[in-house]
């Protein structure tokens, strides 16, 4: 009996889920497939400013993805398939800046939304729609949509202070973060392990601090590399140099590396969050400037590191 209820039960929920799922992550809050398909080829037209990002990202990644490059244009005739962005849609439920509405039909597909980033989130629900695939004629099946964010925060953690990341890696981590519909990039840029961002009024920050003689993590992935034959733990050769004899690892982000990041990010409609530990996990900066730290404590106890002192003025200062 029991066999026959589990066996029922999951048929049950198989068809209830199955209905109306579309391929996409996350799942909109409201689906309705129609009936018919929008045909998009090198025919479609963009309608909008040829200065707005979101337009121009939609070309681009329409060309990255089919091939087709399609036209920017502020006015279209009725006749000519195209994709609009229009400013029309009120919602009471989640955030209105992020909500949107997605509808395809045969002649043209609408994106609606009260401010960019409702753009930009109906963008990347209608590219998981677009069959990747370099073909002149492209079927895109009709449907309307209309979702907006469950949660407020929605965020993803890059480690840059254990592990130096590269700007291009970092923007291409926030890609993803985007087409997923994250808002928030939390960076980890300070810990024991490394100092990653430039602080002009104390350039040992990132002299020094942003460097380290191989640790254990470190030689463990050098040593994967080798056994195990995967060049992806290896760790980048423009990230490794010799000083005093001894091989160091490390890097930072100049003060403009972090505009241009944050500036990227925004465009995508996602929040930079900075991770500046303290006032544990502070030891890259402690080492450089033992006067932060309480009288005789700088270094590693049994277990961590020193902390910043948070009672000494300098402390305060720094």
């Amino acid at each position: 009996m029991t066999t026959k209820l589990t066996a029922f039960l999951f048929l049950f929920v198989t068809i209830v889920f199955s209905q109306n799922q579309l391929s996409l992550i996350p799942q909109p809050k409201y689906v309705k497939t129609t009936e018919g398909q929008f045909i998009l080829s090198d025919k479609t037209v963009i309608q909008a400013d040829v200065q707005m990002f979101e337009a121009q990202f939609l070309q681009q990644a329409i060309k990255q993805q089919t091939g087709l490059d399609l036209k920017i244009l502020p006015v279209v005739a009725n006749n000519v398939p195209k994709i609009t962005m229009s400013r029309a849609l009120s919602v009471k439920n989640g955030d209105s800046s992020q909500t949107y509405a997605l509808v395809i039909l045969k002649n043209s597909i609408n994106i609606l939304a009260e401010q960019n980033e409702g753009y930009f989130n109906g963008i990347q629900t209608l590219l998981q729609l677009i069959p990747s695939t370099k073909n002149k004629k492209i079927n895109v099946s009709c449907v309307e949509i209309a979702d907006y964010p469950k949660f407020a925060w929605r965020g993803m953690h890059l480690d840059c202070a254990r592990h130096f990341f590269s700007i291009d890696f970092v923007k291409k981590y926030i890609d993803y973060l985007a087409m997923y519909k994250f808002n928030t990039f939390h960076w980890h840029l300070t810990d024991d392990q490394g100092w990653r961002i430039e602080i002009k009024k104390y350039p040992l920050l990132t002299q020094k601090g942003a460097w380290r003689k191989l640790n254990s993590q470190d030689r463990e992935c050098l040593r994967r590399a080798r056994v195990d034959q995967n060049p992806d733990m290896l760790l980048p050769s423009n990230r490794l140099k010799v000083v005093n004899s001894d091989t160091i690892y490390g890097g930072f982000y100049t003060q403009q590396n972090i505009r241009d990041i944050v500036a990227y990010a925004a465009q995508r409609g996602i929040e930079v969050v900075p991770e500046i530990d303290m006032p544990g996990h502070f030891m890259a900066a402690i080492a450089e400037y033992p006067d932060v730290a309480c009288s005789g404590l700088v270094g590693w106890g049994t277990l961590f590191s020193s902390p910043i002192c948070p009672g000494k003025d300098s402390s305060i200062e720094f």
